[in-house]
């Protein structure tokens, strides 16, 4: 009886140990795999965050963190699908620009209208990327102006769920434009 317990206590500690070993390491959907290897292989994860950081890869791409079994990543996909910052860029510490189609194929195009890569970040070059986003139908940001999508007109506002659903049809002009209520004081409609 002694020995058993004595034998289930050490696996216990056994396993807390290699639980607390990919605990750390954060291999996020790999957890479980992680896991597995490293209990009953005693390999999987201690060694592979070593491995990405000292591979071709990590020196040529960027891609120095582990992601799973023999998968290392740049470290810019989170901000890739959503912000269209894809391509690590090492000349001034890891941070990650848009280069060439990133923007296109990430939410902030369909949502913000930001569909053109210049100087590393996604921006509205044409009023067309502004008018296929979400916020031109959503609150009348529409015309492509400094490098973002805003109201331009009374109309950008009025075609805009805003006004229908929330009365905000007028066009507020300011350092940025928005659509908002019509007030006496601003401008008289008929």
């Amino acid at each position: 009886m002694f020995i058993r317990k004595l034998i289930t206590l050490g696996f216990k500690f056994w396993a807390a140990g290699f639980f607390l070993q990919c605990l750390r390491l954060r291999h996020g959907k790999f957890f479980i795999l992680c896991l597995i290897l490293s209990m009953f292989f005693g390999t999987g994860c201690e060694n592979k965050e070593r491995e990405c950081i000292d591979s071709p890869e990590c020196k040529k791409y960027g891609a120095c963190l582990n992601d799973g079994p023999n998968r290392c990543v740049t470290g810019c996909e989170p901000l890739c699908k959503t912000e269209g910052l894809c391509t690590p860029d090492h000349s001034q510490g890891l941070e990650c620009l848009a280069k060439f189609n990133d923007c296109r194929e990430a939410s902030i195009c369909r949502e913000f209208g930001r569909c053109s890569a210049v100087n590393g970040y996604c921006i509205p070059i044409s009023d067309e990327q502004c008018r296929q986003s979400a916020e031109c139908g959503i609150v009348g940001r529409c015309k492509a102006v400094n490098n973002e999508c805003m109201p331009t007109s009374d109309m950008d506002c009025i075609r805009s769920w805003g006004c229908i659903f929330d009365k905000k049809c007028y066009l507020k002009p300011g350092k940025r434009n928005y659509c908002g209520h019509l007030d006496a004081a601003s401008k008289s409609h008929p």
